[in-house]
C-alpha cells in the first residue's frame, strides 16, 4: 500500500489559505444584502467607524452591476460623519435626502454642524427638500423642518421662517430652546457692523459683543484725546503719533466689529442646529 507523505506545516496553511478563500468566493461575489447592511449597522453600532466607511466603499464600489441597498449608503454616511469626513458624507447622502426616510436629512444636515466651509452643498438640498411635495403628515412636517434648516444655514432667516411657520395659537418662540427663536432673530449683517463701527465700539455692541465694544471705544477715544491735548498744546509731533496710532486702532476695530458680525452668525447656525438636533433628532 503507497503511502503518500503528509503535508508540512506550511503547506497545510496554504491549503486551508485556498479552501477559505474557494469557499468564501460565492458570497464575496454577491450583490450585497440586509446581512452586508446589518454586519455595517454593527460596526456603527460599536464605533468602528473607520472600518465601517471601509467596507461599505467596498460594497458599492466592487459590484456596479448590483442594486445596491439604500441602506448601506446610510452607514457609510453615518460612519463618515462619525470619522469627521464632512463633504465626503454629505456627497453619500444628497441623492437620498427627498426620501421618506428622515435619517439621511438628518445625517446631511448635522454633517453641517462643524463644517460651515462648504455652504453651497445645502444647495442640492433646498431643492430637493423644496420638490418632496408633503400631505400634511408628521413627515412632512419634519421635512419642513429640515427645510427650513437647510435655508437657515444657507444665509436665509427669511425663507427658513417661511417654510417652518408657527401653527396657529402657537407663538413663534416657545422658549429659548425653540429652534424658530433662531429663525425669529435671524442674522447680524456684516455691512450695517462696519457702518456703526464709524463710532468706535457700536459696530461691536450691534454684533453682541458688549466687552469688545466698550474697550475698543476706550482704546480709541483714549488715543484721539491724547492727541488733541497735544494739538492744543503746539505739539504736532506728537499730536499726529498718538493720532496715528488711534487711526490704527480706529481702522481694526472696523475690520473687527464685521469679523465679530459673521462669529455671531456662525455661532448662531451652530445653536440652532443644535437645538433642532434636541427637538426632532433624538
Amino acid at each position: 500500500m503507497t503511502r503518500f507523505p503528509r503535508p508540512s506545516g506550511r503547506v497545510a496553511v496554504r491549503i486551508a489559505f485556498w479552501v477559505a478563500i474557494f469557499a468564501c468566493l460565492p458570497r464575496a461575489m454577491a450583490c450585497p444584502d440586509d446581512r452586508d447592511v446589518r454586519f455595517l449597522q454593527g460596526l456603527n453600532a460599536d464605533r468602528q467607524f473607520a472600518l465601517a466607511a471601509f467596507q461599505a466603499e467596498i460594497y458599492r464600489r466592487a459590484h456596479d452591476d448590483c442594486a445596491i441597498p439604500p441602506e448601506i449608503d446610510l452607514e457609510l454616511g453615518k460612519a463618515l460623519y462619525h470619522s469627521g469626513d464632512f463633504p465626503r458624507a454629505r456627497e453619500i447622502l444628497a441623492p437620498h435626502i427627498a426620501r421618506a426616510d428622515a435619517r439621511y436629512r438628518r445625517y446631511y444636515l448635522e454633517s453641517h454642524l462643524l463644517d460651515f466651509a462648504h455652504p453651497e452643498a445645502l444647495t442640492a438640498c433646498v431643492k430637493a427638500l423644496q420638490a418632496d411635495s408633503g400631505s400634511g403628515s408628521p413627515a412632512d412636517d419634519e421635512r419642513r423642518r429640515f427645510l427650513a434648516a437647510a435655508l437657515f444655514l444657507g444665509d436665509r432667516p427669511e425663507a427658513a421662517r417661511e417654510a417652518w411657520p408657527a401653527a396657529p395659537g402657537d407663538p413663534a418662540c416657545a422658549g429659548p430652546a425653540d429652534p424658530r427663536c433662531y429663525l425669529s432673530a435671524g442674522f447680524k449683517s456684516p455691512g450695517l457692523a462696519l457702518g456703526l463701527s464709524v463710532l468706535p465700539g457700536l459696530g461691536y455692541a450691534y454684533a453682541g459683543q458688549t466687552g469688545d465694544g466698550i474697550f475698543a471705544f476706550t482704546v480709541v477715544s483714549l488715543f484721539y484725546g491724547v492727541a488733541a491735548f497735544y494739538a492744543l498744546e503746539d505739539a504736532p509731533v506728537r499730536a499726529w503719533t498718538f493720532g496715528g496710532f488711534g487711526a490704527v486702532f480706529h481702522l481694526s476695530n472696523l475690520y473687527g466689529a464685521q469679523r465679530a458680525a459673521r462669529e455671531t452668525n456662525k455661532r448662531r447656525k451652530a445653536a440652532f442646529l443644535a437645538s433642532l438636533h434636541d427637538v426632532i433628532f433624538r
